[in-house]
């Protein structure tokens, strides 16, 4: 009885956490879908935002990166070097 148990919670588990990716998936593919817009203007400044959106989320998965094998970041994220400096005086 307790094995059916075990398997029981084990599934749940591979079950949330298959809908959790599947979540994340469905927010990026949504985040990078290009919306119809009438106006030029407001097209440049929906590409800038979405250009800077995807700088940041790459430079956080640097950082993170970085922190997780305790190197500093890369050069030309000054973020990331105090997050590693911040970190590495702990």
């Amino acid at each position: 009885m307790e094995e059916c148990y075990l398997l029981e919670q084990m599934l749940r588990e591979r079950h949330a956490e298959a809908r959790e990716s599947a979540r994340r998936a469905a927010l990026l593919r949504q985040a990078n879908e290009r919306p119809r817009v009438s106006s030029p203007i407001r097209s440049r400044v929906i590409e800038l935002g979405r250009s800077l959106v995807n700088a940041a989320r790459t430079r956080a998965f640097e950082v993170s990166r970085a922190l997780a094998s305790r190197h500093p970041a890369a050069k030309r994220s000054e973020c990331g070097k105090r997050a590693a400096r911040q970190h590495d005086a702990r």
